[in-house]
């Protein structure tokens, strides 16, 4: 991400996304529970899921389950 941030190299924004995720997980044994809790709410996907809105598309990336 440090590149990123400093414009050397560009990333998409669902890797942006999933990256400053996981960059709040300090421990594996914290990243296990988060994948667990992803896993039991039925979050596998790798890509947005993308829809139709009245006004344009809508990109959803897995964990968000709200527009908040």
């Amino acid at each position: 991400m440090k590149e990123h941030k400093e414009g050397r190299i560009t990333l998409m924004p669902p890797q942006v996304y999933e990256i400053s995720r996981l960059e709040n997980l300090k421990t594996i044994s914290q990243l296990k529970e988060a994948m667990e809790i992803r896993r039991a709410k039925g979050l596998e996907r790798y890509f947005p899921v993308i829809r139709a809105a009245v006004d344009g598309t809508v990109f959803l990336l897995p964990g968000k389950d709200s527009f908040n």
